[in-house]
């Protein structure tokens, strides 16, 4: 996507959702980028990825790992109580949030939906809901600050209370 063309304050323009690390897999929805491809949301190896593999624009990649409440409870209706929703490990968790992204492969890719939408999909909004919709207290955006809004843009991944950076590479 092309957020930081359009947000002045973001300073990211993709986001994706590692679903495998051997080989390394990963799930996204493209905008516009170098390559002149859109993609709907796909499950594809990292080298393959249209964001990030062939983009030729790749300045710096970030990797974020996720920080789970503790404990780890799953989303269930509204009215279970959050003290008696079922409690999971993290792979159990981790799975469940691959397996949402997963569904939304081949659904539609598009920019102008709001970060309630469920219908089209984008870079951040599939990783923002994958945590979101699976996982009691995992919404990965702050709400202190400008970023705050409709939209979630990859610079609230990266700035989430919820998320901390464990890895980065730099190109060259």
């Amino acid at each position: 996507s092309r957020w930081a063309d359009h947000l002045p304050w973001e300073e990211w323009h993709h986001a994706a959702l590692i679903s495998e690390v051997e080989p390394l897999t990963i799930i996204e929805a493209v905008g516009p980028n170098s390559e002149s491809q859109w993609a709907d949301p796909t499950e594809v190896l990292f080298k393959d990825s249209v964001g990030f593999g062939k983009a030729k624009d790749t300045a710096k990649i970030v990797w974020l790992k996720p920080l789970f409440p503790t404990p780890i409870r799953e989303i269930a209706s509204w009215k279970i109580l959050r003290s008696k929703r079922k409690i999971l490990t993290e792979e159990e968790a981790r799975n469940r949030i691959v397996d949402y992204a997963r569904r939304q492969v081949n659904e539609e890719y598009g920019i102008k939906v709001t970060k309630w939408s469920e219908r089209k999909w984008y870079c951040s909004l599939l990783v923002y809901k994958s945590f979101s919709r699976t996982i009691t207290g995992m919404s990965l955006e702050k709400y202190d600050d400008i970023r705050a809004g409709f939209f979630v843009t990859p610079e609230d991944l990266l700035k989430s209370g919820r998320t901390e950076e464990y890895s980065n590479w730099i190109y060259a």
